[in-house]
């Protein structure tokens, strides 16, 4: 009996052995089954989209523009080295050749009025008041352009500062430089860019999008914070009112990206199409001291026009690195 119990005993051992191997076997197949999983699961890197870049600080061209241009206000490239411009006080094409380093033709088009801004898409030339009302004509070679305008639902308290195009979209972009304004009231946190359709020739009931000056500056620090980003952030206060006043925008040409002008918070943004913010400038008053007109060649290069404070207005040109 005594020799039975001991074989039982040591059978059963010698189970509670093999049960214990067969159990580490089974999870170290386990472990390796996770461990490839993992390996073959890792989560993808988030994509970086790349703007380009400028030396904004070092321009390659810098031009002083003539006495009628001192209030410029509104920049858009027409090819062959030469722009458009407008300024804030009369109805007047004026177009300015980089290799003459002067201004070879002035047209009329409209009574003295407070224009903000103009582009160029093909044969056409739109400028925009203040207000948000549209001027359209016809590329000419006479004194005076027939233009025809084009109504919408801005008001002068919208203040309209920039005019862009979006290729791709087939609209213009309104910059409105004053709060977004609805029903009488000014949502002091947000601004406003409308689009205007050209192929319907209106302009679209809601905004393109909206900028919340402190959904910005979230945007903006969580941005790499280089030296650039440090002088930014330095000048970029989001409690003030008159934070982030847009006085200009335009569209580049490579990247599709939107390059907004706020010359009250020294600001350049690179925005994606929805308004993301990509990257941002700051802009020294020294040699920005009030931009208001931004466009850029078909290779990429960025101008920037100042209206003339406490001196001659001017033309600045930076040199694209992709």
């Amino acid at each position: 009996m005594r020799k039975l119990t001991i074989a039982v005993v040591r059978f059963l051992a010698a189970l509670s052995v093999l049960f214990l191997i067969s159990c580490d076997k089974q999870e170290g197949q386990q472990n390796k089954l996770v461990s490839e999983v993992s390996e073959n699961t890792t989560q993808p890197k988030q994509k970086v989209e790349k703007t380009g870049t400028y030396s904004i600080s070092s321009p390659a061209f810098s031009y002083t523009l003539p006495q009628e241009l001192t209030e410029v206000s509104g920049l858009s490239y027409e090819g062959d080295g030469k722009f458009y411009m407008v300024q804030d006080e009369e109805g007047i094409v004026f177009t300015w050749d980089e290799k003459e380093k002067a201004v070879v033709k002035s047209q009329t088009f409209g009574e003295p009025e407070d224009y903000e801004g103009i582009e160029v898409v093909n044969d056409q030339i739109f400028v925009v008041k203040h207000t948000g009302t549209l001027f359209q004509m016809k590329k000419g070679e006479a004194d005076q352009l027939e233009s025809k305008k084009l109504g919408n639902f801005l008001k002068g308290d919208n203040d309209i500062e920039g005019l862009g195009y979006l290729k791709g979209e087939e609209v213009l972009l309104l910059a409105c430089k004053e709060p977004f304004l609805e029903n009488g009231k000014y949502n002091k946190d947000l601004r406003s860019v409308y689009a205007f359709d050209l192929k319907s020739m209106s302009l679209r009931p809601q905004a393109w999008f909206y900028l919340n000056v402190y959904q910005l500056e979230k945007e903006l620090r969580a941005l790499p914070q280089t030296e650039e980003m440090k002088r930014v952030m330095n000048t970029y206060h989001p409690e003030k009112r008159k934070c982030l006043a847009p006085s200009g925008i335009a569209v580049h040409p490579k990247t599709g990206h939107i390059y907004l002008l706020a010359h009250r918070s020294q600001l350049l943004l690179v925005l994606s199409q929805s308004g993301k913010v990509l990257n941002a400038y700051h802009l020294d008053r020294k040699l920005f001291p009030q931009p208001e007109g931004i466009c850029f060649k078909e290779n990429g290069d960025l101008y920037i026009s100042n209206e003339g404070v406490e001196g001659p207005a001017s033309l600045l040109g930076f040199s694209y690195q992709p």
